[in-house]
């Protein structure tokens, strides 16, 4: 009896083990709109390649694009110990919304956009294809997150956004100790039934 009870506590912490790094918590989230009066304003702008920025693979800098004037609007926040950021943005209202969003670490410079440059979705939310852009970074405990969201058209839109951190990221080897530890408690349910 006492190697059995021994055997589900351990499938218990396994499993606990599993589920705790892989929960997010939200940190973040409001409402953003640009509607071309905003005081940042420059005609370099973030170019899109397309490429999400990931925790799995951050991204280096995908440089810049001379456009037509750009107007941007910064939310500032600090994730504290969740290191790994989640950030989602989307679409709400706006026909011309064309709204980018690059995220940077403690500050952003409108006249160097690669400064601080931690990661972006890789597209633009438009009004078109408005599902949601996701983007991961990294932020140092104790370091801010600084999200730049900027609309290449001068018209009115506006994007709702969230951010959710986590304390560890669910990699594979989480996920291994959560089926494990799943498996386990499986396995003892079995072995008390008969």
């Amino acid at each position: 009896m006492k190697k059995s009870l021994g055997f589900v506590l351990l499938s218990l912490c396994l499993v606990l083990a599993g589920v705790s790094s892989a929960f997010s918590t939200p940190i973040a989230s409001g409402t953003v709109t640009l509607d071309g009066t905003e005081s940042l304003a420059s005609t370099v702008r973030v170019y899109r390649n397309a490429i999400p920025s990931t925790w799995a693979s951050p991204k280096s800098f995908p440089g810049t694009i001379n456009d037509v004037t750009n107007y941007f609007e910064t939310v500032s926040l600090t994730p504290g110990l969740l290191e790994f950021v989640r950030v989602t943005y989307e679409w709400l209202s706006g026909e011309q919304a064309n709204i980018f969003l690059v995220g940077y670490l403690n500050s952003f410079d409108i006249n160097n956009l690669s400064t601080n440059y931690l990661g972006d979705p890789g597209s633009s939310v438009l009004f078109t294809f408005p599902g949601p852009r996701i983007f991961e970074v990294f932020v140092p405990n104790g370091d801010s997150l600084v999200l730049a969201f900027d609309t290449v058209v001068g018209g009115l839109g506006s994007v709702s956004y969230s951010v959710e951190g986590f304390g560890a990221v669910p990699e594979p080897t989480t996920m291994l100790l959560l089926g494990s530890g799943l498996l386990g408690l499986w396995g003892a349910r079995k072995k008390f039934k008969k």
